[in-house]
């Protein structure tokens, strides 16, 4: 992929370093203590992971990782993008990985015709709050932003994940196209 898209997170012992095809491991000492491509991570070959963006959550004490993605056999009418996030299971990077897809094919529950872009994530103590630019497929004029908030216990508990869809927001009657979740910290 060029540009590559980098991002990375430090942790109290691990450094994260991510691009639109792989992610890799470092000691803060920087040795490089694992390297994998995503698809082969996740074990999914007919999507493409795009725009990574990488977060160390002191209040969960975890590493968050989000990709974009686009299933190979997305169609307007059976929009199949969204979120890849993974989240270790403890402050070290080393350890397990969860990882779940979070469509972003439909807003709220309502399926929708667009696929997401720029990506961002935010968090508080009980939730990740997840960014995106929605465009249309082939040509349609869609065109704004997204947010999406998921409780941390859903995430890190397994099981089912409810969430929260904010979209086509705006400021002053302009559209607002890139929303930038904070991170909160006190």
């Amino acid at each position: 992929w060029i540009p590559p898209d980098p991002a990375g997170a430090i942790g109290p012992s691990d450094i994260i370093c991510a691009n639109n095809d792989d992610f890799r491991i470092y000691s803060r000492a920087g040795a490089q203590l694992f390297s994998v491509d995503i698809n082969d991570f996740v074990g999914l070959f007919d999507r493409n992971y795009f725009d990574p963006k990488v977060i160390y959550d002191p209040w969960a004490g975890r590493f968050v990782i989000v990709y974009m993605y686009v299933d190979q056999n997305s169609t307007a009418a059976n929009s199949l993008t969204g979120w890849l996030v993974l989240y270790s299971d403890d402050s070290s990077a080393s350890g397990g990985w969860g990882w779940i897809h979070l469509n972003a094919g439909v807003n709220g529950s309502t399926q929708n015709s667009e696929w997401d872009d720029y990506p961002y994530i935010g968090y508080d103590d009980d939730a990740y709050i997840l960014s995106a630019r929605m465009f249309g497929w082939f040509g349609s004029s869609s065109d704004y932003g997204k947010i999406r908030f998921i409780a941390k216990a859903d995430l890190f508990n397994g099981g089912g994940i409810a969430w929260w869809d904010m979209w086509s927001l705006t400021s002053d009657g302009t559209a607002d196209r890139n929303v930038v979740p904070v991170q909160m910290n006190s």
